[in-house]
């Protein structure tokens, strides 16, 4: 049997901050629509979506209803989706009164239990979504959890499980596909299971580029063959960089992001130099003036400052 996966969809209609497009919400149905062919194609007409379908339960009416309208022109794919922390009001279980309720209610898709397995052409999957643990044992385990490839995605970064460990801790798992992690992999490792040689984790990886830090990102869907648990990313179409990415905005903003660091430097010597020896008691007007100097805020900050120096006496 062979199916198609992906995760991390964050439908939505507000246009994230670096993109200039006026109906983000057609973006994200476009790809959606890319994917859902992509599962027409396969023997078993099955999707598998792991988690961050919405990018909010406060999603708008328009946007609920255009994904129902798309998702009810293809009524012959099977859709399988567990929660992941944005599809959950406040990030917590409860699917009442959330856009992925309402697609379980119409009959456009089934959210899997993490209690009880569903099984399709002989192979048993099994939910596991944000915060939850499987209860039984299954083929295909579908989580919404932070999984990198090898280790911390940034310096610091706590509450992630590796490839390698997910698989040993779930050995029962032929594959394991995961959401949450936008930066998309797959991991095998040799282990025997039921005849198989090796067993596979995919995470799926972002519907979408949404930041700066995503320009030279492709998105891609999987497609799953379960005769021999092999894998195959398919690209997902995408505009070039240049026509979907504000690149002036973005210019601007690490700029004021290296003034505001500049400025908390300048801001952290000056304090420093307040709590000296009263031996040669700083001159406040002339630091403060060589700061502003330096940082050069804007007009508004620099009335404030103005004001504050005429009423400060050294």
């Amino acid at each position: 049997m062979k199916f198609i996966c992906t995760a991390d969809l964050h439908i939505q209609t507000r246009t994230p901050k670096n993109r200039k497009e006026h109906n983000f919400l057609c973006v994200c149905l476009k790809k959606l629509e890319f994917i859902l062919n992509k599962a027409k194609t396969t023997d078993s007409k099955l999707l598998i979506i792991a988690g961050d379908f919405f990018d909010t339960t406060k999603s708008t009416y328009k946007t609920t209803n255009s994904v129902l309208k798309l998702l009810n022109k293809h009524p012959h794919i099977q859709i399988l989706v567990v929660p992941g922390q944005h599809d959950l009001n406040y990030h917590v279980s409860g699917l009442d009164n959330t856009p992925l309720g309402v697609l379980e209610t119409a009959g456009a898709i089934t959210i899997l239990s993490n209690k009880h397995t569903t099984k399709i052409n002989n192979v048993s999957f099994i939910g596991a979504g944000w915060n939850e643990e499987p209860e039984e044992k299954a083929n295909v385990l579908i989580m919404h959890r932070m999984i990198t490839k090898r280790g911390e995605l940034w310096p610091g970064q706590t509450n992630y499980s590796t490839a390698h460990a997910i698989l040993r801790k779930y050995p029962w798992a032929k594959c394991i596909i995961t959401g949450d992690n936008h930066l998309p992999h797959s991991f095998k490792i040799k282990d025997e299971i039921d005849g198989y040689r090796h067993r596979l984790q995919i995470n799926c990886g972002s519907l979408v580029r949404s930041t700066k830090t995503q320009i030279n990102f492709q998105p891609r869907c999987w497609k799953i063959d379960t005769s021999n648990w092999s894998t195959k990313a398919i690209k997902i179409p995408i505009e070039p960089a240049e026509d979907v990415f504000d690149f002036v905005k973005i210019a601007i903003e690490e700029t004021k992001e290296e003034n505001k660091k500049e400025a908390e430097l300048k801001i952290a010597d000056f304090i420093n130099t307040l709590s000296e020896s009263d031996k040669e008691r700083p001159n406040f007007k002339k630091i403060l003036n060589n700061v502003v100097q330096q940082v050069k805020p804007n007009n508004n900050v620099q009335n404030i400052i103005n004001t504050t120096m005429e009423r400060v006496s050294t």
